[in-house]
Order: C-alpha cells, then structure tokens, then sequence
C-alpha cells in the first residue's frame, strides 16, 4: 500500500500487488474536513496478512501548525477502510506530528510521533501500543530518557515477533549537534496478554 498527500490536503492511498500491478483504483484515506484543515506527512505499515494501517497529522490551520494531532486509519487487505479514523495521541496540548506506524505479523501495531511540550522542554518522541483488535494497550509510552532540547524526525521498526525499536534525532545529546539515538522494546503486545484459556 503507497500512501500521499493531496495539495487538497487529503490523504490517498493505492493498494499494489508484490510485483507492482495496481490492485484497484486510488482511494480517500483522510479528507480535509473544511477548507481551513490540513493533513499531512501519512505513513504506512502492513502486516502479513495484507491489512494496512495509516497514520498522519491534521488539525486546523496553516503551516505551521499551532494545534495539530495524529490520527490513524486501519484498512483490511482489500484495500475500503475496515474502521473510522482514530485520534493516537492523548496529550493534546501544542502540536502532535512526524507520525510513523509499524505493524508486527500478528496486526498488533506501535504507532510513534514527535509530541510539542510534553517531556517538559522543547519536543519529545512519544509512542502508543495497540492489539490488533484496535484497542490501544496501555497509556502512550515517552522514548526519550534525555530531555534537554529537542528530539525530531522518528523512525520504528517490529519484527514478526512484535519486538520493536525507537529511532531519532537528538539536539545536542551527543555534544556536538544532532545526533541519533534509540530505544529498544520488547512485544507490542506482552505474553502475558496472549494467553488463553481452553475448556
């Protein structure tokens, strides 16, 4: 699945197949709800069986943003939205963007952004679980441990298992400029939460 912004402000997407065919026509993932709402910067992230999960910012206003917040859309393999769009974040003071989404095997997903004010000084990298159901596991999760100045332009990666990693950008941490941390994490969803019961 390709995803991108309209100069409209919508968020399209198009589904292909593994050697590269279109499968369908390009649809809406995101409209602009009035003219005066902005989405911008979709990423994507597909798990193994073709489901796909889109997130971005929108909010009103211009660039640059004064009040924008991530939302998410998921979408089954055949490319209709199976859900309505989702707010991640739930800090909601100053601005929510730089979203990136990765989906382990099983659908369950971690969803990471760039989050104004909300480690207490400049911008900080944010993040929130969900089980494949949707539901969100747990509150949203701060990756960053340092704090002085800002942190930018994240980046997460899962594996099959739903280990997954953290990556960005950290102004001044490394003592010259920016440098470029991580963090690593183990199950989105933890083993205690896949165990079941048989009668």
């Amino acid at each position: 699945m390709v995803v991108w912004e309209r100069v409209s402000a919508d968020i399209m997407g198009r589904r292909y197949s593994s050697s590269g065919a279109p499968l369908g026509s390009e649809f809406t993932v995101a409209s602009a709800h009035n003219l005066g709402w902005q989405n911008t910067s979709p990423s994507v992230g597909s798990d193994s069986a073709g489901g796909s999960l889109v997130v971005w910012s929108g909010g009103p206003g211009s660039f640059p943003p004064v009040q924008w917040d991530v939302y998410g859309r998921r979408f089954d393999n055949s490319g209709p939205p199976s859900y309505g769009e989702f707010r991640v974040n739930s800090f909601t003071t100053g601005t929510q963007d730089e979203a990136v989404v990765s989906v382990d095997a099983g659908g369950n997903f971690v969803i990471v952004w760039k989050s104004a004010g909300q480690d207490g000084h400049a911008d900080g990298i944010f993040g929130q679980r969900y089980l494949v159901t949707g539901d969100p596991l747990g509150l949203e999760f701060r990756a960053n441990t340092y704090t002085t100045q800002g942190q930018s332009g994240p980046a997460v990666a899962a594996d099959p298992a739903g280990n997954f990693i953290v990556v960005w950008t950290s102004d001044t941490q490394d003592g010259s400029g920016a440098g470029v941390f991580g963090q690593r994490y183990s199950m989105i969803v933890p083993v205690e939460l896949m165990q079941f019961g048989v009668d």
